[in-house]
């Protein structure tokens, strides 16, 4: 796993983040609504209830899956970790938080493997960000959350 550094500041997120946030949900969105599109031009003569019910069963499946894309995929943040601060961008945007603002870290392990940073008070991006952390999710915890725990406690010490 090659890691970024730039003065002290480390790219702590995945570098596909830009791909799975916009790419990845936004070809299952346009895929739905194809599907949709399809399913809702039927062809003329007698109904043919098998065909349909297939057609909708693909269009709701495509449906729940792009939703689920969605949920966990666009709200994916970048992150760069400093020995003060941390960077959220979510590409539009980009925020520093002190680190002695840090709340809690946790993980949410399953198929959307991802980090989750939860804030002491409000932020542009609200109250808690997630990411998915470079590398495999490997080990439990990720090494990432012990590294960010521990920065966040060197740095409620100083």
């Amino acid at each position: 796993m090659k890691q970024v550094s730039v003065g002290g500041v480390r790219v702590i997120s995945a570098g596909d983040t830009f791909f799975a946030k916009f790419c990845v949900s936004s070809l299952l969105l346009v895929g739905a609504v194809a599907l949709l599109v399809q399913s809702c031009l039927l062809p003329s003569g007698p109904p043919d209830f098998g065909h349909f019910a297939l057609r909708t069963v693909r269009v709701l499946a495509l449906i729940a899956a792009s939703m689920t894309a969605v949920f966990f995929c666009g709200g994916l943040k970048r992150v760069t970790l400093s020995e003060t601060s941390l960077k959220v961008s979510n590409y539009l945007r980009e925020i520093v938080v002190p680190l002695n603002e840090v709340s809690s870290i946790d993980q949410i392990d399953g198929v959307f493997y991802r980090v989750v940073i939860a804030f002491n008070g409000e932020t542009a991006f609200g109250r808690r960000i997630d990411f998915s952390p470079q590398g495999l999710s490997g080990p439990r915890p990720h090494p990432i959350v012990g590294e960010l725990r521990a920065a966040v406690a060197a740095a409620k010490s100083a």
